[in-house]
């Protein structure tokens, strides 16, 4: 799989600084990795944490390069491959743009758009946020959702870790290494298939049906796989993040528990939401517990499609 796109606004005589001791202008290093391409390398989206900031104004990000590790494992490469496939098609003004990576001495290298700071240490500074500023950030998020559900891509670990904020309050969505597209589901790739088998996504952020059906242990059927792993888990965890940012806390804290335990709190919290008598939310508007609610319906029928998510009296309010 070789593909591959450079974009010409990162040829600059600005300093790509690699290592502590390894600086190569960003031209330079352009230069180096188109002569990967000629040669025929192969190239890899990456997602392990090791990041090197590009800057065109100093202090500023713009760019971000990331590196992968024990490449030699075939199920690691399998799943990188399977990443960059996807995530390099995406386009959308919240979707962090994946531009060009490649492996060199078994490790893997990408290029990406700097995301902003990560939405859980964006709430440790902030606190609290006033209700329009989180409407504005989840907002975001539905329009994220509505596109990459439309390609038929599901997220599967949409939470805070993987938000970036930037300047202006623009949302960045990252990290689609548990990402698929169900399109391909429906084909016979055995990786795919196993991809949709195997845990996903973070237990505090998964919705209810796939925390249970991941407790059962219970994987082999590709059929069910495709009925627990729809866009309804991204709307699941769209509403776990969406509590997040209107109370500045998890919905659930998994510290010490079990799968089954955090199914079971997950449950509770639904019927909570869906308890007209209720108002899980003191100092929020009517609205946005609304819009939990329908995030956080327990059965994936009643959670609402990110398209009619948009439409919701909270966004118009």
């Amino acid at each position: 799989m070789v593909l591959f796109s450079i974009v010409s606004s990162i040829f600059s005589d600005d300093t790509l600084l690699l290592s502590d001791d390894i600086s190569l202008s960003i031209k330079e290093c352009c230069q180096k990795w188109s002569a990967f391409r000629r040669e025929g390398k192969v190239l890899y989206r990456v997602t392990q944490p090791m990041r090197v900031v590009i800057s065109k104004v100093p202090g500023t990000p713009t760019m971000v390069v990331k590196q992968y590790q024990d490449t030699h494992k075939k199920w690691i490469r399998d799943k990188i491959e399977k990443e960059y496939a996807l995530a390099i098609r995406l386009r959308h003004r919240n979707v962090s743009t994946y531009h060009f990576g490649v492996e060199e001495r078994g490790q893997v290298y990408i290029f990406m758009d700097y995301a902003g700071i990560p939405l859980h240490h964006f709430m440790t500074d902030v606190k609290s946020m006033p209700e329009y500023q989180c409407k504005a950030l989840v907002k975001q998020l539905v329009e994220v959702l509505a596109y990459l559900h439309g390609k038929g891509i599901v997220h599967r670990d949409l939470k805070p870790a993987n938000i970036g904020i930037s300047q202006g309050d623009k949302v960045k969505v990252f990290d689609f290494g548990e990402s698929f597209s169900r399109k391909e589901l429906r084909g016979t790739d055995a990786c795919l298939h196993s991809e949709a088998r195997s845990l996903a996504g973070t237990a505090n952020y998964m919705a209810p049906e796939a925390l249970e059906w991941y407790e059962s242990g219970d994987h082999s059927s590709v059929t069910a796989a495709r009925m627990v792993n729809t866009t309804k888990i991204d709307i699941w965890s769209l509403g776990c993040v969406a509590y997040f940012v209107l109370t500045g806390n998890e919905l659930i804290n998994p510290e010490g528990m079990s799968l089954g335990d955090i199914h079971n709190i997950a449950v509770q919290h639904s019927r909570k939401f869906a308890d007209r008598t209720s108002r899980p939310l003191l100092g929020r508007s009517s609205d946005a517990s609304n819009f939990l609610k329908c995030c956080l319906a327990l059965h994936p029928k009643d959670r609402p499609s990110a398209r009619k998510l948009l439409l919701h009296p909270w966004f118009r309010g």
